[in-house]
């Protein structure tokens, strides 16, 4: 894989795009736009197609400007992926609505 690469598709182009930074050993996966049940499959494309020899893989979300549970259930994928590699898996730069919903869930 190359140290980085761009996703998107035809049905989604203006929807998604997953960027994959690879550093070394280490990934990070940039989505930008919206990231619903139609769109989610880019980010599960990308994260399949990290070379073994990763050893982390973060999911930066800063610039998702939309999150549905679909995005959720990705972030969830994400953890047990890291879990079978037994590498750290994580995100960071939660925006402003995928943080109200990431709270939201959180509730009891």
């Amino acid at each position: 894989m190359a140290p980085e690469t761009e996703l998107s598709g035809p049905d989604f182009a203006n929807i998604l795009t997953v960027r994959t930074h690879l550093h070394g050993d280490r990934a990070v996966l940039s989505p930008r736009g919206e990231i619903d049940c139609a769109s989610v499959r880019l980010l599960d494309q990308a994260l399949d197609g990290l070379p073994p020899v990763t050893h982390s893989v973060t999911l930066d979300i800063a610039e998702v400007t939309f999150m549905d549970s679909a995005g959720l259930h990705f972030v969830e994928r994400l953890h047990d992926f890291g879990h079978r590699r037994r590498i750290p898996a994580r995100t960071r730069n939660w925006g402003s609505q995928p943080s109200r919903l990431r709270e939201l869930v959180r509730r009891p």
